[in-house]
């Protein structure tokens, strides 16, 4: 719904089936990645920085320092620290324990994992200083730290070789980037909404709860959901595009499903394409936005089909269904009469040429 006002490291597979459906080359005009959708880990915030790990797109990382505008340090799920392109992560929001208490530390210098509190314990395991790991208890309760690296080997280490650190999670994807021309055609359309998928990842949420303000933008993507009856409409993101010509009485900046579906189309057709309005479903096509007036609703076609018997529908990727959250949603099935069912003006906003 458009108004007029403006988690824990996890990896995240509740999506993959859909994005390995959807998923195909992505557009050189929107992503730019490497072919094998790799990216480099730096030792520091410089092209020129020796390189220390491969990142790959859907890997799940936490934020440590944003050291520049194009430069964020980082701590993979091994522990191993280093700096990335700012542009290839997708922040997802606040680590959180559920107690308010850190619950991932750094090593201040070379320490041996012991296998029991107590200085003469067998050691199973030595870290090297600014690793990240998993504290098990708090530094500050005990001499020893109980820890967990990597998922594997669990011990005890001086509690005054580490100090815990707030970290945000994020996800790399490489963020799309706006252009003034984009696609032409409905197959460079449906190819772009299909790389689109992959960073504006279904079920999760169009907002910026949990995002440093310093890092929020209208491609801020998160686990947390808004909860407009409690908080208003303080965490929807807002976007400045063409179509908001088309919606004077909102002003400038639209949020919820009328931004999302602003966005989608200045990324798949371009910034500067020109916007037109007309009601045929005969000629409403992939990319095409779809505004619902009374009900306050935007989608954006994904596809169009025919069933055996002669009924048509659409598919639809869109934010906030259910009026609240700022979910994103991809895949939605709509047949054409249940669209016009609505008892509603179902406007059509093409950047197609004309016909």
């Amino acid at each position: 719904m458009q108004t007029q006002f403006g988690t824990r490291f996890l990896p995240r597979l509740c999506s993959l089936a859909l994005a390995a459906f959807l998923f195909c080359a992505a557009s050189p005009a929107v992503f730019a990645a490497e072919a094998d959708n790799t990216h480099a880990l730096h030792s520091g915030p410089s092209d020129l920085s020796v390189v220390t790990a491969k990142l790959s797109d859907g890997d799940t990382v936490r934020i440590l320092e944003h050291t520049s505008t194009d430069w964020t340090r980082i701590a993979l799920e091994d522990g191993t620290t280093g700096y990335c392109d700012s542009a290839l992560l997708s922040i997802r929001g606040e680590e959180d324990s559920g107690d308010g208490a850190s619950d991932v530390g750094e090593t201040l210098r070379p320490v041996s994992i012991l296998s029991a509190p107590d200085a003469e314990a067998p050691a199973v395991g030595k870290l090297a200083a600014n690793v990240y790991i998993t504290l098990l208890s708090a530094p500050e309760d005990d001499a020893y730290t109980e820890v967990t690296v990597n998922s594997q080997t669990t011990g005890y280490i001086d509690s005054e070789a580490v100090r815990p650190v707030r970290t945000i999670t994020a996800v790399v994807a490489p963020r799309p980037t706006l252009s003034e021309e984009g696609a032409k055609t409905e197959a460079e359309a449906r190819e772009t909404l299909a790389s689109l998928a992959v960073y504006f990842e279904d079920g999760c949420y169009w907002n910026t709860a949990g995002v440093p303000a310093d890092a929020q933008d209208a491609f801020s993507i998160t686990d947390t959901p808004c909860d407009h009856s409690m908080d208003g409409y303080v965490f929807c993101n807002t976007y400045s595009g063409i179509t908001e010509t088309c919606f004077p009485e909102y002003g400038s900046g639209s949020t919820q499903c009328l931004g999302y579906a602003s966005l989608l189309s200045d990324l798949v057709f371009g910034t500067e394409a020109p916007i037109r309005v007309h009601y045929d479903f005969d000629r409403l096509r992939v990319g095409d936005h779809i505004r619902l007036r009374s009900w306050e609703h935007s989608m954006v076609v994904t596809e169009i089909g025919t069933e055996a018997d002669g009924s048509r529908y659409i598919q639809v990727t869109e934010v906030n269904e259910d009026y609240e959250t700022c979910r994103i949603s991809w895949g939605r099935t709509i047949t054409e009469d249940e669209l016009y069912g609505l008892g509603d003006t179902v406007q059509i906003l093409t950047r197609y040429a004309e016909d």
